[in-house]
């Protein structure tokens, strides 16, 4: 009967360590990878949200803001102005390397997103406007 007992002890012991090795190696594992530094600057101005999570995969969307295009894409290689319009209109200009992504103009009015054309498809060819 003392036979049995010990058996329990021993399993029971056996098993608790078990899981505290694996709470462990998962701690450790998610510990290990760290953002990025531009993940973690996202973060910390729009905290853990629906907008960073668009901003960090570096989604376009209708009525972004000109702060969070900057925040996703960075600085634009050209920002062209139109005068002649009463409300303020600008297109930013990104390239595939400066946006990791195909050459894009961004149109903006008023300081938000209001469409983006992709300069070239695969083909070569003009691609049309792109909305929400």
């Amino acid at each position: 009967m003392h036979h049995d007992f010990y058996w329990h002890i021993l399993l029971g012991g056996g098993m608790a360590a078990f899981i505290i090795v694996v709470w462990v190696m998962m701690s450790w594992k998610v510990s290990v990878v760290k953002p990025d530094e531009r993940t973690q600057r996202i973060w910390g101005k729009y905290g853990r949200t629906s907008i960073a999570k668009k901003l960090i995969r570096k989604t376009l969307w209708i009525g972004e803001t000109a702060e969070q295009l900057r925040d996703s894409f960075d600085a634009p290689v050209g920002i062209t102005r139109n005068p002649f319009h009463s409300s303020k209109s600008e297109v930013w200009e990104y390239t595939g390397k400066e946006a990791d992504l195909p050459d894009f103009h961004i149109t903006l009015k008023d300081g938000l997103v209001i469409g983006w054309v992709k300069i070239y498809s695969k083909k070569g060819k003009r691609s049309k406007l792109l909305k929400k």
